[in-house]
């Protein structure tokens, strides 16, 4: 048995991934309703975006509760960094 503590960054690179594909596809939602792009590929694509960020926490969450911590944390690490550089600019 592998030790948790061993496989904490790769959850948390893991997390890091999905959470730029999550909010960086976000911004493409957003910039296609804007430009009144289709509704239903909208909503489609938001479905897709949601099941997959749902998916892999789910798979995490089956491997433990350290490893579900981690790439939680590497999802919402992500997350402010994103944030931020929408702030900036």
């Amino acid at each position: 048995m592998t030790q948790p503590f061993i496989e904490i960054p790769l959850y948390l690179a893991l997390g890091g991934l999905v959470g730029a594909f999550f909010f960086l596809s976000l911004r493409h939602l957003v910039n296609t309703l804007l430009s009144n792009g289709s509704v239903i590929g909208i909503l489609g694509f938001n479905l897709v975006r949601l099941a997959l960020a749902a998916a892999l926490f789910w798979v995490v969450a089956q491997q433990g509760t350290f490893q579900l911590l981690a790439a939680f944390a590497g999802f919402m690490i992500i997350r402010f960094a994103i944030l931020k550089k929408a702030r900036k600019g």
